[in-house]
């Protein structure tokens, strides 16, 4: 290295000899140590060792042995070019969308380059591993969402999917330092698809390593910055260098997307600084200067969604989503924490009402702004449709051949966006509902950001019980979509879980109730396609049980006269003082506000429910309500209800033990795994 022989070569002593593999070696950083060693021989110091030196020669030979071997490997788990070949077609047409991390004409022209070499026995020469790794990929992403007809296809053909997809699996995992370490983009684009593979397929402990190992390597390769030289203004995709950075910024913000849903959905630390990021957001709109029938500018004015603007969106709102993770669950949030414990008065919950409003704002406005084919329920016209082929490449068109298949498409990503939206909505607001308001007398207005919250929070959980009767739902289970959607119902159906047994016997708690068994009915219809439907439908079972346990209890129990007497409430128990008074949580939650919209969980949804802006919002205000006089305690009620919930949350899945409750002193709770699950901003520790 430079600068350890630079602290050699001043204190006159010799450095220390090449070890066998370099910890800082790297492919993508040639070009700087050719300059690097023209800087040093201008300043007058001895030229690092030639690469022909004898440790330095040593040690590339070890390495390029060992990626031999792994290359040889892989290259024996790839299925024939018949089978490969359906397995590819299956993924752009049904699975690309989602991604879209590279370009389908020049990936199936560099399949074929691939085949074409190892018919000719030429072998697979530099950094063809991480190509070869990513048709792996590819078709292991395509295994579980092949049609029946293609499945019996493949059976003619000889070939068992689920030994397969086995196979595939085994060897990705037993190599991933390998292709990892080669440190190329299709290294990037593996751990994409290798890490939504396990988070969409039960296994978020892997998919977050996984996914960060895509993210050390996307880093390293400034995927995350914008390059000095790059040109601006809309990028042209016949142009190879646009395309080329395209596919960059395209890996990134989906490795991002991935990063931010673990966080999301699991807990998982965050492992991206937005403030270190300066990459572009993907253009819906792109040129394609060879293609005349191409009118973006006419699609852009016009606000016409393209099959491009779902990433653009997707990107937009995990931007919003983590914002809110750092700033309410983050190391911001436990600072305030410490400092609120030192400060009664209530000021530093005056920051955090003004932040859950300015993120619901943020919402508020990306939804205003979605096009109207990505809105849920948004009705397009037959001429409409037509436009809709621009999001599509030439190359593309192929893959989508009928409005039909196009318009199903917006309606599975209409209906991700919309589960997307109101689960970030329940995640802004969540903070607030572990407190109850103590209030000056005569503030009555003081309550409002709490009950806000709590409305907020249920509504948005009814708005995904919702979408169960819409057409679009069901056409989401035979799509890539049916894992990601399985696991947004399921923590709406946490939520009502929660919200529910905090009033056992009131009006909401009954459309919570009946919210709570759609989603249960709707995990039911997709437990056959999504084993993460099949986990989240058993876990809802337990956690409805708890709730009609808890409201049968409450249904059993009476005032006595002394109660009576001395005016004491089962909901209300807490101390007053001079000029302080407690507001009870049935007040805080059933206070006065705008009424949800109207749930008919027997019957059809009406697209304007789904469309409407009904649904309560924290008020403009809040900031200003949250002054000296307002005050917050901890809210016993909640604090009981989520560690109930967490002990129902405890669940084997994989059957370690035996499919119980998991005690806390078992093997599979002190896992650093065990503590992320799909209710963790229900847990009373964060």
């Amino acid at each position: 290295m430079t600068f350890m022989d630079e602290a050699f070569q001043r204190q006159d002593a010799t450095t220390p000899g090449e070890a066998d593999t370099s910890a800082f070696a790297a492919n993508q950083w040639s070009a700087r140590s050719i300059a690097t060693s023209s800087s040093r021989a201008e300043n007058g110091f001895p030229p690092r060792p030639s690469p022909h030196t004898p440790g330095l020669c040593q040690s590339r030979l070890h390495r390029s042995k060992r990626s031999s071997d792994a290359e040889r490997a892989l290259v024996m788990t790839l299925p024939n070019k018949q089978v490969a070949k359906l397995l590819i077609d299956n993924y752009f047409d049904k699975i690309h969308w989602c991604f879209l991390i590279f370009f389908q004409d020049e990936f199936k022209e560099r399949f074929e380059n691939l085949f074409n070499s190892i018919s000719r026995d030429d072998g697979i020469k530099g950094a063809s591993i991480g190509f070869v790794s990513l048709v792996l990929g590819v078709c292991l992403t395509s295994l579980p969402y092949l049609s029946d007809e293609k499945r019996s296809e493949l059976v003619r053909l000889g070939v068992d999917s689920a030994s397969l997809q086995e196979q595939i699996l085994s060897i990705l995992r037993l190599k991933l330092l390998d292709y990892v370490s080669s440190g190329s983009i299709e290294a990037v684009q593996t751990c994409i698809l290798l890490g939504c593979f396990h988070l969409y397929h039960g296994e978020p402990e892997l998919a977050w390593p996984i996914c960060g190992c895509g993210l050390r390597i996307a880093q390293a390769l400034n995927l995350h910055r914008t390059a000095a030289d790059q040109r601006s203004g809309v990028p042209d995709f016949d142009d190879p260098v646009t395309r080329a950075i395209e596919t960059k910024r395209r890996c990134w913000w989906s490795i991002y997307e991935t990063e931010t849903i673990c966080s999301m959905l699991y807990g998982f630390p965050l492992s991206i600084v937005d403030e270190d990021c300066d990459v572009e957001l993907p253009d819906p709109y792109p040129l394609r200067s060879k293609d005349p029938s191409w009118k973006s500018n006419e699609w852009k004015a016009a606000g016409k969604a393209t099959l491009l603007s779902f990433k653009r969106a997707m990107a937009e709102l995990t931007i919003i989503v983590k914002s809110a993770l750092s700033r309410l669950y983050g190391t911001q949030r436990r600072l305030r924490e410490k400092d609120q414990m030192d400060n009664a008065s209530g000021s530093d919950l005056q920051l955090l009402i003004s932040t859950i409003a300015e993120l619901d704002g943020r919402l508020k406005t990306w939804r205003d702004h979605l096009p109207m084919e990505l809105l849920l329920g948004g009705a397009i016209s037959k001429s409409q449709t037509e436009s809709l082929v621009g999001g599509i490449p030439e190359s593309l068109r192929s893959s989508f051949p009928s409005q039909t298949k196009r318009l199903q498409l917006f309606g599975v990503q209409s209906l991700s966006l919309k589960l997307a939206f109101e689960n970030a909505r329940i995640l802004v607001h969540r903070p607030l509902l572990s407190y109850k308001t103590m209030a000056i007398a005569g503030h009555s207005r003081n309550a409002q950001p709490l009950r806000s919250a709590v409305q907020a929070c249920r509504d948005a959980a009814l708005q995904i019980a919702q979408v169960g009767s819409t057409s679009e739902f069901n056409e989401v289970a035979g799509t890539y979509a049916v894992s990601f959607v399985a696991l947004h119902l399921f923590t709406a159906g946490v939520a009502l879980s929660v919200l529910t047994s905090l009033e056992p016997l009131s009006r909401e708690s009954f459309e919570s109730k009946m919210g709570l068994r759609q989603l249960v009915s709707m995990h039911s219809q997709l437990k056959a396609k999504s084993i993460v439907a099949e986990q989240g439908f058993e876990i809802l079972k337990r956690l409805m049980t708890l709730v009609m346990s808890k409201e049968t209890e409450r249904m059993l129990q009476f005032e006595g006269p002394a109660d009576k007497h001395h005016g004491r409430s089962s909901d209300s128990t807490q101390r007053t003082s001079d000029s302080i008074e407690v507001a009870t949580q049935s007040n805080s939650a059933t206070g006065a506000g705008e009424s949800l919209p109207s749930t008919d969980f027997q019957g059809t949804t009406s697209q304007d429910d789904l469309m409407s802006d009904s649904r309560p919002d924290i008020p403009e205000d809040s900031a200003q309500m949250a002054r000296s006089d307002l005050g917050f305690c901890e809210d016993p009620l909640v604090t009981q209800a989520l560690l109930d919930f967490e002990q129902a949350m405890s669940y084997d899945p994989n059957g370690v033990l035996g499919g119980g409750l998991a005690e806390f002193g078992d093997p599979f709770v002190e896992s650093c795994f065990g503590a992320h699950d799909q209710g963790w901003i229900w847990n009373p520790r964060n």
